[in-house]
């Protein structure tokens, strides 16, 4: 594997090098679920983040599928087509990222520990439309972007540092956004009690951080959960704050700045509403990971209406809504994923507050 440098960004030496998937694909380990993957299959990175749980029609299918001890899977992500991408250490053996395809159940390594070489343990990741991969360390808050280069290789560049990121608390770095241009990542901390973007051409990242004030549940500072996620319209990051539920930043795609200090709260819950994973799904619904019990999870689903119906004035209670999936693995959820979309609730009252209507705003901003 050849290295060159390619210059100087603003965030230091950035370097390129070509990699050779042919080189990785005949790595020992790939993951295998327990059925093919399907369009509507929802997966969850447990709280070790030492094992996956493959869920469809409101039950997990088989087992949890083990990949080795903690911190072995913590980042998921979906490209468009609905196709699986695992990044993490499994089974200690060294880093990977690996892909799993619509109707497959075994995995393929794209990227093992010769070509992820950025840090030393990885928290995330994300798929640009074009097969882009960009991937979060967790060791140092550095992020590389591997390009497909043709004939099965990859172009590795480092593309900068999240100042002042450090993962050592597991609610650092999950979730890794990208923009719907693609010139934006965006993360977050719980450590920090911050959000970050960064520029995907030049590596410059910006930050926001929580503002002091007292949260209306817990009664104390508002600070992230392990996880936000950057709405599909672009311009809204969702942030879960602990016992105080679900809030969300503004974000302008154009410059990656947040040009609000205040977050918004979206939700009403009276009592304590603890979010650690959130996504959305293909057609824009959001699903979220609750703590229910001091063992129980759920997964609940949300539309994409009651989301603007919320930034408009009437919030939603999440404890409320009927769980789509209740069980041990989804309490502490380090990730939470989607392949294609999460069947809906029936929500018949958005109806009569002009669903319809707040839709067509909604796609148009």
């Amino acid at each position: 594997m050849s290295e060159q440098s390619s210059g100087v960004g603003t965030r230091g030496r950035r370097v390129i090098a070509a990699l050779s998937l042919a080189a990785v694909a005949t790595a020992a380990h790939a993951a295998t679920l327990n059925s093919p993957l399907q369009l509507g299959d929802t997966f969850i990175s447990d709280n070790g983040m030492a094992n996956l749980s493959q869920i469809r029609a409101g039950a997990r299918v088989g087992g949890q599928i083990a990949y080795g001890a903690n911190e072995r899977i913590p980042g998921l992500a979906i490209d468009a087509t609905g196709n699986l991408y695992l990044a993490g250490n499994p089974g200690g053996t060294g880093l990977t990222v690996e892909q799993i395809q619509l109707g497959q159940a075994t995995s393929t390594v794209l990227l093992d520990s010769t070509s992820l070489t950025g840090g030393t343990t990885l928290r995330d990741l994300a798929v640009a439309p074009d097969g882009t991969i960009y991937t979060l360390y967790s060791s140092n808050g550095a992020i590389d972007k591997f390009t497909p280069a043709g004939g099965g290789t990859y172009t590795r560049t480092a593309l900068g540092t999240l100042t002042g990121f450090t993962g050592a608390d597991r609610g650092s770095g999950h979730q890794l956004s990208l923009s719907g241009d693609g010139n934006y990542l965006i993360t977050s901390s719980r450590t920090q009690n911050r959000l970050w973007s960064m520029n995907t051409g030049t590596g410059a990242n910006q930050t926001w951080t929580t503002p002091t004030g007292n949260g209306p549940v817990s009664g104390t500072q508002l600070t992230l959960s392990a996880e936000s996620v950057l709405d599909p319209r672009g311009n809204k990051i969702l942030v879960p704050m602990g016992n105080d539920g679900l809030y969300e930043v503004d974000f302008d795609p154009a410059t990656g700045t947040f040009p609000t200090a205040a977050p918004f709260r979206l939700t009403n819950d009276t009592v304590a509403a603890f979010v650690d994973a959130l996504t959305f799904d293909q057609a824009d619904n959001l699903l979220v990971s609750t703590r229910d019990t001091s063992t129980i999870g759920s997964l609940r689903p949300f539309t994409e209406a009651e989301l603007l119906a919320a930034e408009s004035g009437s919030p939603f209670t999440l404890l409320s809504r009927t769980p789509t999936y209740t069980a041990a693995d989804a309490r502490i959820a380090r990730d939470v994923i989607v392949s294609g979309v999460v069947p809906e609730p029936a929500t018949t009252a958005l109806l009569a507050i002009g669903a319809v209507g707040l839709l067509a705003r909604r796609r148009r901003a």
